[in-house]
């Protein structure tokens, strides 16, 4: 029952692998510059993953047991691809703080349990 003033996920939903790694700026907009989420990834063909419901303005949840979270969903459909899960964070202001690394205040996303269903 503690609120850690941290603000809801604004997204999450599921991609096909990039064809190729980019950059991209805070808004997700390829540039030269910018955070590099992609370049960890493995490079796919950009095709086969179709989002079919996204999750918006997801609360972050503080609980002891996983059968305690109220789970958000998302549904996509893949022909075999790989899939990419994407979690965007918060980044309005004022920026969330971090008590424990002065410099490092900003957006901050967790998603540290998921399962995935297979629908027919």
């Amino acid at each position: 029952n503690c609120d850690c003033g941290m603000p809801p996920m604004p997204a999450i939903t599921a991609r096909s692998l990039p064809e190729k790694l980019v950059s991209l700026d805070a808004d997700g907009v390829p540039t030269e510059g910018g955070w590099t989420w992609k370049a960890m990834l493995p490079v796919g063909d950009g095709k086969g993953v179709e989002p079919i419901q996204n999750a918006y303005n997801v609360a972050p949840q503080h609980v002891y047991k996983d059968s305690e979270l109220v789970p958000s969903v998302i549904k996509f459909k893949t022909d075999g691809s790989d899939v990419l899960v994407i979690y965007e964070a918060d980044r309005s202001e004022p920026l969330y703080p971090d008590c424990a690394r002065k410099g490092r205040e900003g957006a901050r996303g967790i998603l540290n349990a998921f399962e995935i269903i297979a629908l027919d």
